[in-house]
């Protein structure tokens, strides 16, 4: 008999293995390019081309957004991580046997498309199949994973052929395809659906049938009925603009969406994109021009992995709160001093010492990567209710690729005017901002189901849903909220 753990296990190995490829494909420029430019290399590429090549994978991540956010509303989780999958399989291929730079920049685009329908996707599945207890940790894992790949390829490119490296970043796609065709449809997009018997069969299949996992799914049945007693869908276009909007503004959708947003905003003073991507700059600068900055930027990777890794295992016995909190007052700190003693330094205060920042640095990546820099893909995973869960990931993505175009697209120009020291005091103003505002309304979801989060945007505090199994027939459901206007009562027959 194999216990339910390993069953939820097994199901979202995919999602990670998925996740994994996407770190490979939007770090795959690193050896990408430069084996382009080598003077033995049968296709030839300008600085423009080269920008092309690197950036043409955000093209496929917009129709990713789209594509899986209708895939997963209409067919189901199984179906749509199939198609999420697929598209990298297909860029991969045309990378490998590309002729020209045109074939390259498809397979970039459909590796684009790729990443970002694997990242919605799993989303919706890791919050859907796991239980509490677990969820958090696989969603490390999966950030795990990604920071691991960006490592990877870095490693690769120092030994293979850029053509080697696309065949070889295949494997990982087929296993999550084979595995894929092993699952069960999600319960909670069943109940959705109205597939009450068949969302029954695949939950207790997926979490036993523990008092716990009883009431879970009893709490989730009941929420989704009287949720549709008191909707009603949209049948004509204008009905459809009119309803989005309608759940668009309501304090259930809101309320997740400003905590991811400020999520994000730690993620991107986290130096989740500026290190990768401006490593050997921020190095020049604090570095005399004799040291070779090239072993500092591979260990940033090697310290992101190791962040990354013990945030895996914290997040099993701290709260998500105390991570989120802890991590960033230190990473604030961190910033300040850094800025400070790059003031220091420019005021001619005191001599610069490389050791010292370099420090700084060590420090500031290793508390971030523990916290601020993976928890906001953890948080933006739990926080949306089940009935716009597609829709709400899709819109928190994007808002992800519009922070980290901001940050990217502004980051040199900061460096220029007012020095990296100047720019990571900007850094610092912003987490502090996004730190206050998470105080007061981020909640508390370690161990706690999905629908208990759901309930928490909805009354404002965590319901006690005293459910009783009476019998097979009936069960009784009591809402209690801490808010006295916001009690119910509901009887399922």
């Amino acid at each position: 008999m194999v216990a339910p753990v390993l069953r939820q296990i097994w199901t979202v190995t995919p999602t990670i293995l998925a996740h994994f490829s996407g770190g490979v494909i939007l770090s795959y420029p690193s050896c990408l390019i430069p084996g382009l430019k080598a003077v033995d290399s049968s296709i030839k590429v300008d600085v423009s081309t080269a920008s092309w090549l690197a950036s043409s994978v955000a093209i496929g991540m917009v129709i990713g957004i789209i594509q899986s956010t209708y895939i997963l509303n209409k067919l189901g989780r199984k179906i749509a991580h199939m198609l999420a999958v697929v598209p990298a399989i297909i860029g991969w291929t045309l990378i490998y046997f590309a002729a020209d730079v045109t074939w390259l920049i498809v397979g970039r685009i459909l590796g684009g498309l790729s990443t970002s329908a694997t990242f919605i996707v799993a989303c919706c599945v890791i919050s859907e199949y796991t239980a509490p207890e677990i969820r958090g940790l696989i969603f490390s894992l999966k950030t795990t994973s990604f920071v691991f790949a960006s490592l990877l390829v870095h490693i690769l490119g120092m030994l293979f052929h850029w053509r080697t490296i696309a065949l070889i970043s295949n494997i990982p796609l087929l296993v999550s395809l084979a595995i894929n065709f092993t699952w069960v449809e999600s319960p909670a997009w069943l109940a959705l659906k109205g597939s009450i018997k068949k969302s029954e069969e695949t939950f207790y299949w997926l979490r036993g049938t523990s008092n716990r996992s009883v009431k879970e799914f009893e709490a989730m049945i009941q929420a989704q009925d009287k949720r549709k007693q008191n909707t009603v869908q949209p049948i004509s276009l204008k009905d459809k603009i009119i309803y989005f909007y309608v759940i668009c503004t309501k304090k259930d959708f809101l309320k997740p969406m400003m905590v991811c947003i400020c999520m994000l905003g730690c993620l991107e003073t986290s130096g989740r994109h500026i290190f990768p991507a401006f490593s050997t700059i921020i190095m020049a600068e604090i570095l005399p021009k004799n040291m070779d900055a090239s072993v500092y930027i591979i260990s940033f990777d090697i310290i992101a992995l190791v962040g990354n890794s013990i945030s895996s295992m914290l997040i099993k016995i701290l709260n998500r709160r105390t991570m989120t909190f802890l991590s960033g007052i230190l990473s604030f700190v961190a910033l300040c001093t850094f800025s400070l003693y790059g003031y220091l330094i420019h005021a001619g205060l005191v001599t610069s010492k490389p050791w010292i920042l370099v420090t700084i640095l060590i420090s500031y990546l290793t508390v971030s990567n523990i916290g601020i820099s993976s928890l906001p893909l953890v948080i933006k995973g739990e926080v949306f209710p089940l009935y716009i869960r597609e829709t709400g990931l899709a819109l928190a993505s994007i808002c992800t690729s519009i922070s980290a175009f901001i940050i990217l697209k502004t980051t040199l120009i900061l460096f220029t005017n007012i020095t990296v020291f100047g720019t990571f005091a900007v850094l610092a103003i912003i987490l502090l901002l996004c730190l206050v505002y998470l105080y007061y309304n981020l909640p508390e979801t370690r161990n706690k189901t999905m629908q208990e989060i759901e309930d928490y945007f909805i009354y404002g505090s965590f319901v006690d849903r005293n459910i009783k199994i009476e019998n097979a027939v009936d069960t009784e459901v009591t809402i209690t909220s801490n808010n006295a206007s916001e009690q119910d009562k509901l009887v399922k027959h």
